[in-house]
């Protein structure tokens, strides 16, 4: 009966979220945590479907709480990388790259899931860059090789190598190139594009900036250079 009722509030939010109190407290009763934890990522789900982003991830948290409380990590681990995502889409940087860098640490210890790690280091990376220096992306990317030692030559790293080069020189040219670049290998995701757009907006602010700091250097020596020549000629018809 519980099944069916949250497949009829799917389109109602309000609903489910009540009959997942429900079920929370019935399974709870029961000690079935693992059924209580699978309940609470339905709902994330159908919050998700419906575009509310904020109420998914407290729902996907309540559920990976409990999945890590019954030993499911792998459950756990796919509500947390959803919160990721979430965030990162939100604007929750630094949450992001938490999660993404606890994820990687984690595959790299699992012969199944250590070439997953490279993917949750370049989305870590790429969250980062929106809201770091080009310095701490330089010093997160060599903490990136060593937590995962084949991470070093891969395209990931090649990516966030040349995005920190762009960065360094405040050349908007040369971000775009690395992402064509990387795109004509591995298709670039609907996510870390959209990311990596946030990315490239800050960078084309920082490009703006610095044109304008240099037309005021420039101005400013101009000036300077009329207002000498100005004193140099009324010198000149005193004498």
């Amino acid at each position: 009966m519980l099944n069916t009722d949250m497949t009829g509030a799917k389109l109602q939010p309000e609903k489910a979220t009540n009959l997942l109190q429900k079920a929370v407290s019935l399974y709870t009763d029961m000690g079935r945590l693992n059924m209580a934890a699978r309940q609470l990522k339905e709902i994330a789900e159908v919050n998700e479907k419906q575009g509310l982003k904020s109420e998914a991830i407290t729902f996907y948290e309540q559920a990976a709480d409990l999945f890590e409380t019954e030993g499911s990590t792998s459950e756990a681990t796919k509500c947390k990388l959803k919160i990721a995502e979430f965030s990162g889409e939100m604007g929750s940087y630094k949450r992001a790259v938490e999660i993404y860098e606890e994820a990687a640490k984690a595959a790299v210890e699992n012969n199944l899931l250590k070439f997953s790690a490279r993917g949750y280091l370049l989305n870590a990376g790429i969250c980062y860059i929106c809201y770091c220096s080009a310095d701490d992306l330089d010093i997160k990317i060599a903490k990136y090789k060593d937590i995962d030692l084949q991470f070093e030559g891969s395209r990931e790293a090649m990516l966030l190598d040349n995005v920190l080069e762009a960065f360094q020189e405040t050349s908007v040219e040369k971000f775009a190139t690395a992402l064509a670049d990387f795109d004509r290998v591995i298709r670039l995701d609907a996510w870390k594009t959209k990311i990596l757009l946030e990315a490239k907006r800050r960078l084309e602010s920082m490009a703006a900036g610095a044109e304008d700091e240099e037309k005021r250097t420039c101005n400013n020596m101009l000036y300077c250079g009329n207002h000498l020549s100005l004193i140099v000629r009324k010198h000149g018809n005193t004498a």
